[in-house]
């Protein structure tokens, strides 16, 4: 029942763009259909599991995304908690993010998760 009600919520709210398939955050969108990510009209090559983490984050800017949800929403249910994946992951999103002119996009609490910062 909790999973139908966060896909639903997802869907809801956190989609913009023409046909409802875009995610924006600022100057960065994510094209769900072609799983392109452009920062300021340029592409970002990244891999799947970077998508998916920025997928997870731009679902819900500003709210605070714990590592076992990404874990669990990018690798799936069977991917050991204790493992830095996840923490590998973001800082190669951080760093293309960065590179492309969005530093500071992703930002980290310590003990709490990862959130999509506020975005201009």
């Amino acid at each position: 029942m909790l999973a139908r009600i966060e896909a639903l919520t997802r869907r809801a709210n956190y989609w913009q763009g023409g046909n409802g398939r875009k995610l924006i955050a600022g100057k960065t969108v994510f094209d769900r259909n072609t799983r392109l990510v452009t920062v300021d009209g340029a592409a970002v090559a990244l891999t799947r599991k970077e998508l998916g983490i920025l997928e997870l984050l731009l679902r819900r800017p500003g709210h605070m995304i714990s590592r076992e949800r990404i874990l669990s929403g990018v690798w799936g249910a069977n991917e050991d908690s204790m493992t830095n994946v996840v923490d590998v992951h973001i800082g190669r999103l951080r760093r293309k993010l960065d590179d492309c002119g969005r530093p500071g996009l992703t930002e980290t609490v310590r003990g709490r998760g990862n959130r999509l910062a506020d975005c201009d």
